[in-house]
């Protein structure tokens, strides 16, 4: 798809407003610079009484400015202050509400691509890289809005301001003013086309190595132990600085690159001036006129080089920055546009059977879930055993909705479901040996944006999880977080919060996957038997290494080389 086609479905209704009012504000501007250049030949009129344009454009704007209040020098230089006043307010008011498209637009793009990338499922996150998707996320939507939506705004309110003012120069000198536009659209074809390619070339690096970048400083912060152990501190340091310094290259190259048309720009005016006064002299104008048509040329051009200055930095800019377009893809669009998630529907079950379910990752030859047959029913407690590697938590994460791209069935009720969402379709409790601990308090650990339940329900899943003297402990404290990935509690009592979240919805399906080997012996079997007599009849599947963790359920199966063996009837 063509890049302005993806700008495009990019907007909404309320986005062209808001562009249409900045464009309106862009061409009263537009009509005020013109005005305001207009109104220097009744100031030169009035300096000098006996003056009389060869020009015949001069002549029909000091008609057009024939009025007797324009006569008059005071009010005359009154006239031109508050015009260029007047027209400074409204340009500032398109840029405030340039400004305020782009922050507009980026906070909508920046929240679709997480909501978008939150809502795929686990077999994406699993090939994707998530550093890749954070510089997505705020990197490459800073990029396009600011640096592409911005720009493209800007060069289009510019190009309408050069119009004007290159077509009221054409009409006061035609052949000076051809000459000159000639002149700067060979400079800025032959420019694109020398740098187009280079500045590609860097784009795609600034695209690659920011995102290598970000996953060192992620992999380094979730890490520390090991790496201060280990003294690897230079090793992530250099793999960081190799990264970074490439990416800040590329930056420092392509802002070099938006300098030099500046450059350019400078001579070419200076140039284009003393062009202009050889043509009027050879043509014998007079000085007055001469003064003028320069003062006319001088006023259009500080007006101008700094619109096609920002044009060609646009125009690098686009060239730099368009590589950033790729992460809008189809897909993305797709659910940008319909702006909502489609909900799952809960229902209650009483049995639940998995029919010849396979599964293989795509980097794998053989299958880690190979051809499994199960029964589960509503009060079963199950109970699965297996070495690492066997299959257990693929299994799980097949049975929970998380991974889609399965063969066989699952059926809910005898029936097959519509959707791959598995026992997501269900009130499910899920428990993975690392659970997530964001930098909160427990309580928000635990409810984890959902809404609030009676205090009453929530003490009780506190002393289901042997959580009461923690949780006493920190609502004493003035800062109640229990920090960046749980780091001011022991691993055990970080599974003790995942648990107390699953249970937080009273869920009809409860799975603990290896989440109790780092909670010692005693409180694991009192949360355990409070689990099991306070959910008698629901479905329980636990996960574990350990036999004794799995002593009060009913089934307890196998798994080794993806196959399922029942060893308990």
């Amino acid at each position: 798809m063509k890049p302005i086609l993806k700008i495009k479905k990019l907007l909404f209704i309320k986005d062209y407003y808001l562009l249409s009012s900045i464009l309106f504000f862009s061409v009263c501007s537009m009509f005020m610079d013109i005005f305001s250049i207009g109104i220097l030949v009744p100031l030169f009129a009035n300096l000098d009484k006996n003056i009389a344009f060869e020009n015949e454009f001069l002549n029909n704007i000091l008609d057009f400015f024939s009025f007797e209040i324009f006569s008059d020098i005071k009010y005359l230089s009154i006239i031109i202050i508050s015009i260029f006043v007047a027209k400074n307010i409204v340009y500032l008011t398109g840029r405030y509400l340039e400004a305020k498209f782009c922050y507009t637009f980026f906070t909508r793009l920046s929240k679709n691509f997480f909501s978008f990338y939150l809502f795929k499922n686990y077999s994406f996150h699993i090939n994707n890289n998530s550093a890749k998707l954070i510089r997505d996320i705020t990197f490459e939507s800073n990029v396009l809005s600011y640096n592409f939506m911005q720009p493209l705004i800007s060069s289009l309110a510019e190009c309408i301001s050069l119009i004007v003012i290159l077509t009221f120069l054409f009409l006061l000198n035609p052949i000076a003013t051809v000459s000159i536009l000639g002149f700067l659209i060979f400079i800025a074809l032959t420019f694109n086309l020398i740098s187009k390619k280079y500045l590609n070339k860097l784009g795609k690096q600034r695209q690659l190595h920011s995102g290598l970048a970000l996953k060192e400083l992620q992999q380094s912060f979730s890490n520390l132990r090991e790496i201060i152990i280990y003294k690897a501190q230079n090793f992530f340091v250099e793999k960081y600085d190799l990264h970074n310094s490439t990416n800040a290259n590329t930056g420092f190259k392509s802002k070099f690159i938006y300098s030099i048309p500046r450059s350019i720009l400078e001579i070419s005016v200076i140039s284009a001036i003393i062009f202009l006064i050889f043509i009027m002299l050879s043509a014998k104008t007079s000085f007055t006129e001469i003064v003028l048509t320069l003062s006319i040329y001088v006023l259009s051009a500080s007006r101008m080089m700094p619109a096609i200055t920002k044009i060609f930095a646009n125009i690098t800019t686009f060239m730099y920055t368009q590589k950033a377009l790729n992460v809008v893809n189809d897909d993305f669009l797709n659910f940008y546009r319909k702006n909502n998630v489609s909900k799952t529907k809960k229902f209650e079950f009483s049995k639940i059977s998995l029919k010849n379910l396979s599964f293989k990752y795509p980097t794998s030859k053989n299958k880690i879930v190979n051809n499994i047959n199960l029964d589960l029913k509503n009060n079963d407690k199950i109970g699965i055993l297996g070495p690492s590697g066997s299959g257990k938590s693929t299994l799980i994460n097949i049975m929970s909705g998380l991974i889609h791209d399965y063969k066989g069935r699952i059926l809910i009720n005898n029936k097959k479901i519509k959707n791959k969402n598995g026992l997501l379709n269900l009130n499910l409790g899920y428990v993975p040996q690392n659970s997530l601990t964001i930098d909160e308090s427990i309580e928000e650990n635990i409810r984890l944006g959902r809404p609030k339940i009676k205090r009453q329900m929530y003490n009780k899943i506190l002393k289901t999880v042997e959580l009461q003297k923690l949780n006493k402990r920190f609502s004493y404290n003035s800062n109640k977080s229990i920090g960046e990935r749980g780091a001011k509690i022991s691993g055990g009592q970080n599974q003790r919060v995942g648990i107390a979240r699953a249970l937080y919805n009273q869920p009809s399906v409860l799975i603990l996957d290896e989440a109790l080997n780092a909670i010692d012996t005693k409180t694991k079997n009192k949360i355990l038997s409070n689990i099991f007599k306070l959910y008698s009849n629901k479905l329980i599947i636990i996960i574990s290494h350990s036999k004794d963790d799995l002593k009060n359920c009913n089934k307890i199966f196998s798994i080794n080389n993806g196959k399922v063996a029942r060893i308990k009837y």
